[in-house]
């Protein structure tokens, strides 16, 4: 069982229309139109605040950085219902690719790869 969710909720507004954030770990810089007032989330924290969100909400998307750098990437892989791995095909590396993969179906998150920047060159 969850435990109640309590304190002042950790949902930031946007300046874009029925569009709100919630920061997740250390923030470099804030998102233009997103106020620094509030404190940043630990994504362990967020199991709560996505049971209630899910009730509130149409979709949830967390965006976030690598899942072999971020340990909090590898945590919201597995509060999610599907994790999209973004590949940039210009950068990454085929070994990196493949050993997030292996990170995902070890942890058995259901995932789809999506490449990113793809042009001919970088897909024969």
């Amino acid at each position: 069982m969850t435990k109640e969710v309590t304190g002042p909720s950790p949902v930031q507004s946007t300046s874009v229309a029925k569009l709100s954030i919630i920061p997740i770990g250390e923030i470099k810089r804030q998102p233009k139109g997103v106020s620094a007032d509030n404190e940043t989330l630990h994504v362990h924290e967020l199991r709560s605040w996505i049971e209630l969100l899910y009730r509130q909400t149409d979709l949830i998307v967390f965006d976030c950085g690598s899942l072999l750098l971020d340990t909090n990437a590898i945590h919201l892989a597995t509060l999610s219902d599907v994790t999209l791995l973004t590949v940039d095909a210009q950068r990454s590396k085929a070994t990196k690719v493949q050993a997030a993969e292996k990170v995902l179906r070890d942890l058995g998150i259901t995932y789809a790869t999506i490449l990113n920047r793809a042009n001919r060159d970088s897909v024969e």
